[in-house]
């Protein structure tokens, strides 16, 4: 019950307070995820000349090797209409596996205008 958008912050204290296995509560674990990858990902659309401000290349290696976030910043990425970089990140980190199906066809139509020296 606590693992909603409301109480995530309150749910994981309690995890980390009582030391319980972060692992048995995927919700959660899944909550807080997305929630990182936006503050992050939020970062590289703010002006470069803004104190916040994160290039996206960075981002993407923050987000190596935890595929929630990079599946959250492909997603983002589309959205941006940045297809291109989209597709980039999508490959470079074999994200075929990890994907929702509604997800990987948006990127198998997309990779028929891929141009990597563009990316």
């Amino acid at each position: 019950m606590l693992s909603t958008n409301l109480h995530a912050k309150t749910a994981a204290d309690l995890v980390k307070d009582y030391k319980l296995c972060p692992e048995d509560f995927p919700e959660l674990q899944a909550i807080i995820s997305r929630n990182s990858s936006c503050y992050f990902i939020g970062r590289a659309f703010r002006a470069p000349s803004h104190a916040d401000y994160m290039p996206l290349h960075k981002i993407e290696d923050l987000f190596t090797d935890n595929h929630r976030m990079l599946l959250e910043l492909v997603q983002s990425l589309l959205r941006r209409g940045m297809i291109n970089n989209a597709v980039g990140v999508y490959l470079r980190h074999q994200l075929q596996e990890h994907c929702p199906d509604a997800l990987r066809q948006e990127i198998q139509t997309a990779l028929h205008n891929y141009d990597s020296n563009e990316d």
